[in-house]
């Protein structure tokens, strides 16, 4: 795999951009990166998600939030840790519920 400074810096730019915004705007903006390039919303996702994800570990450090009941990008818990996922051919918005 060859590094493209410019697919970067696109994506780059895309995450400073989104991590500005409150969930509701930025599902909308991945909707719309999603239906020109996949693959870039699937690159910012990734990113956005590694970002929430060390800021929860620190947040889980300072004030004991338990690491068992991971939080999504929009703040809702996620135990399974699927949304944001492609599955099969299906993509997970939220988490419903679970049981069997």
């Amino acid at each position: 795999m060859t590094f493209d400074r410019d697919r970067w810096q696109r994506t780059r730019s895309l995450f400073d951009e989104l991590i500005e915004m409150d969930s509701t705007a930025r599902l909308s903006r991945l909707e719309a990166i999603g239906a020109e390039d996949p693959v870039l919303r699937e690159e910012v996702e990734r990113l956005l998600l590694a970002d929430h994800g060390s800021e929860a570990a620190l947040s889980d450090y300072l004030f004991g939030s338990s690491p068992s009941a991971p939080r999504t990008l929009t703040g809702s818990r996620d135990p399974l840790g699927v949304v944001g996922r492609i599955v099969s051919h299906f993509r997970v918005l939220e988490y419903l519920a679970a049981g069997g």
